[in-house]
């Protein structure tokens, strides 16, 4: 089974992740799945990256960048002394609204957008650019001199600018969220409480008892926040939560769908297979690929 990532944040409240780390240290990594984005840049020698079947070799002075929800694995070169700078971060960061609050909607905003990119420090002024601004990140860091923090959120928002004008992330997707940021928030308590209590009934007349308005007006402007009406939105995350348990545990399908909060198996399984194509069943074996990795078929290095 592929395994989901936990990812040790070295900054909560910048939910990032940051290391420079070499091959003295074991540095490879099995298939594996998570939340973040992560963009690593090879700093010194090369190192082998896995998309399924799909091989690509990242060189010196060359950026990974890989989106959220990606299955992938690593491997060193053997006797190729290899140094990269890696970050982390959650969708949530790019969006500025107070997102990663919501921990089962944020990953999905991104989701699809892409499966990796690559950029090239030694071939593009705007890569090298992008490659010293990920180690001014690992520097202030670890230096953490004053007002470190500051710095940091400086240089990601420089690094952000840069993922949206080389369109890697999508800003008309952004923007239509940003725009939403006040009634989003005029949610907060409700989006969270969903997100708490999927796997209890959950009704719409509660929900409006809860924001204190009527019927109509609570169903217009909660469709206008989230894009979904509320009994769709609440399956989302029931759903968005049965994905992530179907990729890292073991629980039977059966178990799962009773444990999100659905009331009948069949149901489950319909509504699993209209979110994302796949039945639960297919799903979980789409994601059983660890073994794959051994034939992994070379492709030219670049976009997905």
């Amino acid at each position: 089974m592929v395994n989901q990532e936990e990812i040790h944040s070295s900054q909560m409240e910048l939910s990032i992740s940051v290391i420079i780390v070499d091959s003295t240290r074991k540095i490879d990594a099995v298939s594996h799945i998570h939340d973040e984005i992560e963009m690593i840049y090879m700093m010194e020698g090369y190192m082998d990256f896995f998309f399924g079947k799909q091989h690509i070799t990242v060189n010196k002075g060359q950026i990974i960048i890989v989106n959220s929800l990606i299955i992938h694995s690593s491997k060193v070169v053997k006797g190729v002394y290899t140094k990269y700078c890696k970050i982390q971060f959650c969708p949530g960061v790019v969006y500025d609204i107070r997102m990663s609050e919501y921990k089962y909607l944020t990953p999905f905003i991104n989701h699809n957008a892409f499966s990796y990119r690559l950029l090239d420090s030694s071939l593009n002024e705007g890569d090298l650019y992008f490659a010293k601004m990920m180690v001014s990140v690992a520097n202030e860091y670890y230096e953490r001199n004053i007002a470190y923090e500051i710095q940091i959120k400086s240089h990601m928002f420089g690094i952000l600018a840069y993922l949206y004008r080389a369109d890697i992330l999508a800003l008309d997707v952004s923007t239509s969220i940003g725009k939403k940021r006040v009634l989003l928030l005029k949610f907060d308590n409700l989006l969270k409480h969903i997100e708490e209590n999927y796997a209890k009934d959950i009704s719409l007349q509660d929900a409006c008892k809860m924001m204190n308005l009527n019927y109509n007006y609570f169903c217009r402007l909660f469709k206008e926040a989230t894009g979904k009406p509320f009994i769709k939105y609440v399956n989302f995350i029931r759903l968005a939560v049965s994905e992530k348990l179907l990729r890292t545990t073991d629980k039977p399908i059966t178990e799962i769908c009773y444990e999100t909060g659905f009331s009948s198996c069949s149901y489950f399984d319909r509504s699993f297979k209209q979110f994302n194509g796949y039945s639960p069943l297919t799903y979980r074996k789409k994601f059983q690929i660890a073994e794959e990795n051994s034939t992994p078929q070379h492709t030219k290095a670049g976009s997905q």
